[in-house]
């Protein structure tokens, strides 16, 4: 695949998530509801400073969202 088409098809992607995400209705939408275990994420954002006792409720949510945009996007270039 040459090196153009890779970039078009992350345009395209990045082009599709950003209408989804103005598609989100923030009244009706459970943004607790992951495919990413959120205890995992909080045990792997605690081993990477070790200063870190406590994280944020809302920190593993969005962090899990982008892990699950980036796993979306390399899928499909691997």
């Amino acid at each position: 695949m040459a090196n153009h088409e890779v970039e078009e098809q992350i345009k395209l992607f990045w082009n599709q998530q950003q209408e989804q995400i103005a598609d989100i209705d923030p009244e009706t939408t459970d943004f607790k509801i992951h495919s990413l275990p959120l205890a995992r994420i909080k045990k792997v954002m605690k081993l990477d400073d070790g200063g870190i006792k406590f994280i944020s409720h809302d920190a593993p949510l969005v962090f899990a969202k982008g892990k699950g945009r980036r796993v979306q996007r390399d899928t499909p270039m691997a």
